[in-house]
């Protein structure tokens, strides 16, 4: 077998397994809802665990800041085209917004950072 020169972990170990061992792993990696087989049987040689965590609700949240955002923009572009908006008060609603965009990404990369 040729490996790919361009790999991080170039050593490959290799298991037998029984037709019932391989269902049973198969509906434990399943289970796990890990991404791959390799990364489910990396983490269980490694730590003896596998760790799953649920981002659905950060991502859901990041998809409404998204959409929070185009709305800000939207109301600045306004504000700016019909002056009827104070141009102090829109740079400030972009500064809080900004704020707490950044404070978003830093709480992903922490929960990312505990893998």
């Amino acid at each position: 077998m040729v490996l790919n020169t361009n790999r991080k972990r170039k050593k490959q170990k290799m298991v037998y397994l029984t037709e019932q061992e391989n269902q049973l792993l198969n509906q434990r990696v399943q289970a796990s809802q890990s991404p791959s087989f390799q990364n489910f049987a990396l983490q269980m040689l490694l730590t003896g665990q596998v760790v799953h965590r649920d981002f659905s609700e950060l991502k859901q949240l990041r998809f409404e800041v998204a959409k929070l955002g185009a709305n800000v923009n939207q109301l600045a572009r306004a504000a700016h085209v019909y002056r009827q908006v104070d141009a102090e008060v829109v740079d400030e609603m972009m500064t809080m917004f900004q704020e707490f965009k950044k404070e978003l990404d830093d709480l992903q990369q922490q929960l990312l950072q505990k893998d």
